[in-house]
């Protein structure tokens, strides 16, 4: 991974964990990465987020040498009310003074609307939207969907189940497993059609368990599909659906079901809907509470073979501005804007 690249690490390296699931800020606490920030010189230091110790050591490292910082973060306020008073206090004053000396990349909407809360101006924030590789994913449609009958086949979805739902999130509360289960059995009492869901995760046998219990019909669990086989999933669906409740700051599964063509429900819960979501064109954004909302839009869907196409087609354009071009745009930007137009032209070749 580090060919074509100079890297440097750090000495704790070797112990820092693997998987960033670790919520703790001294998860990563990488003390020589002041010195290494001092000693480097950079121009520019990019860092992506800022929830732990080596984090924030790299920034203020950066700040005290004068030069510039970029921060990206995905980070939103739709769940920021849920969080106690001491650390939305705690929070407010450390960002403000944290992010106010640098500028912002900012993924979307909500997280435009994040950094702003932090006390960040406007021109000094520049859009690096969250994306997927459209290309990648339009050839794989392209190449998998003449084979979607003998790929719903194989994970198990009769040929005679209607419409196909799919969810692609991990089995935990957050994502609401259950929530969707609940959404689709009042929807399967009004009309036929099916639920896939792909994913694994410590709520795995609770969901089992009811869909048992509930004698509820024509839902599939397909288990944990990585990025070679999840696009067979996508080319089975019709309908894509994402009811998180918590934390879901952007939901990049939906980048990715809009450009197998897919009509997307898309809870209000999920950073993305905002910018990726326009109700009623490509699909609907609905309730996090409410699992009858959530049912009564697959219901239409399911009903409507013209507007699930009409919506598909809508979302592939959508996603099509959200790419790695205009991610990478907003980078140079940003970069152009901190160290100046001398600077930059200099670095440039004049």
């Amino acid at each position: 991974m580090t060919d074509g690249y100079e890297a440097v690490f750090l000495r704790r390296a070797p112990l820092n964990p693997a998987v960033l699931d670790d919520q703790s800020f001294f998860a990563f606490r990488d003390l020589d990465i002041f010195r290494a920030i001092v000693t480097g010189r950079y121009d520019v230091l990019w860092l992506m987020g800022y929830a732990y110790l080596s984090l924030v050591l790299a920034a203020i490292a950066q700040i005290a040498t004068g030069r510039h910082v970029i921060f990206g973060e995905n980070q939103t306020l739709l769940d920021a009310g849920s969080r106690p008073y001491w650390r939305r206090l705690a929070k407010n004053l450390g960002l403000n003074v944290l992010l106010t000396r640098g500028v912002g990349l900012y993924s979307g909407t909500e997280n435009y609307n994040w950094f702003r809360h932090y006390g960040v101006r406007p021109e000094r924030l520049f859009l690096s939207p969250y994306c997927v590789d459209n290309a990648r994913l339009v050839e794989t449609d392209l190449k998998l969907r003449p084979f979607k009958n003998e790929l719903r086949s194989k994970l198990g979805i009769p040929s005679d189940s209607g419409p196909v739902v799919l969810c692609v999130s991990r089995l935990i509360p957050k994502k609401q497993p259950l929530f969707l289960l609940e959404a689709f059995k009042r929807a399967r009492r009004q009309v036929r059609c099916s639920l896939l869901i792909v994913g694994s995760g410590e709520l795995e046998g609770e969901l089992r368990a009811a869909i048992r219990e509930q004698q509820v019909s024509d839902v599939v669990l397909a288990g944990f599909m990585d990025q070679s086989q999840v696009g067979e999933a996508y080319v089975c669906a019709d309908i894509f659906a994402l009811p998180s409740a918590r934390y879901e700051t952007w939901g990049v599964v939906i980048n990715e079901a809009m450009n197998f063509g897919l009509p997307i429900l898309a809870s209000d819960k999920v950073g993305s809907a905002t910018d990726l979501v326009v109700h009623g064109k490509n699909g609907y954004v609905v309730s996090s509470r409410d699992p009858g909302d959530l049912a009564n839009r697959i219901v239409e869907l399911v009903r409507s073979a013209t507007t699930r196409a009409r919506f598909g087609e809508a979302s592939r354009r959508l996603v099509s501005a959200w790419g790695v071009d205009a991610a990478a745009s907003g980078v140079l930007e940003a970069v152009a804007a901190v160290v100046g137009p001398e600077q930059w032209r200099a670095a440039n070749g004049g």
